[in-house]
């Protein structure tokens, strides 16, 4: 049986709990084949930042929004606390159950769970704004992940993408932008992670609308 953790963040004096699997390598089955390997479970600096910023920035009352990608859904709790109709949205179904747990366990009824994989991606779908926390890495996936933003952004919705500055990330967000022609805005956030190898990180907030 996997055993799980609570983990909680405080958001200027507002408290939120995560439910997380306590030691992720017991998810993994096959270390060779990337579907496999549960970057999901982990809390990654990237989510904990772009839930500051919604927490911080954001009025999302009667906004409609989707997680991509959402794996413990840290960024869509926040979005739902601050009013959005969320959907949690992962191509992984243990990660959805841990979406549902946390989305519960806030106090967020407003909220909607969906299985999709970006390769085989629902084209229709209409949201307000799309989140997205360190999504944009892995090569054979992002031509996937750009027809499926393409399709939200065609649909004059906000996107949010946030990365612990990498390389990729900054080029994929400015080319996106740049070939819809739409505005690009790029903000940061500095997130400090106890126990961690590296404990200080810039994460890059990139909004294409």
């Amino acid at each position: 049986m996997i055993k799980s953790e609570q983990i909680y963040f405080d958001f200027d004096g507002q408290n939120i709990v995560v439910h997380k699997v306590k030691n992720m390598e017991e998810l993994i089955t096959d270390p060779t084949d990337p579907d496999k390997v549960p970057c999901w479970a982990e809390i990654w600096p990237a989510s904990i930042g772009l839930a500051r910023y919604i927490h911080a920035q954001r009025d999302l009352t009667h906004i409609t929004a989707i997680e991509l990608g959402a794996g413990l859904g840290l960024p869509g709790v926040l979005a739902g606390q601050k009013g959005a109709h969320i959907t949690f949205s992962d191509f992984n179904a243990q990660a959805l159950y841990y979406c549902d747990q946390n989305a519960r366990s806030n106090g967020l009824q407003k909220y909607d769970i969906l299985l999709a994989d970006w390769r085989d991606f629902p084209p229709d779908l209409k949201y307000d704004l799309v989140l997205g926390s360190d999504i944009v890495y892995e090569p054979r996936l992002l031509p996937y992940l750009e027809k499926v933003l393409t399709n939200f952004l065609n649909g004059n919705c906000e996107v949010l993408l946030s990365h612990s500055s990498r390389i990729v990330s900054f080029e994929f967000a400015e080319e996106l932008a740049h070939n819809l022609q739409k505005e690009h805005y790029l903000d940061y956030i500095d997130v400090s992670v106890e126990e961690s190898l590296f404990t200080d990180y810039r994460i890059a907030i990139h909004s294409i609308k």
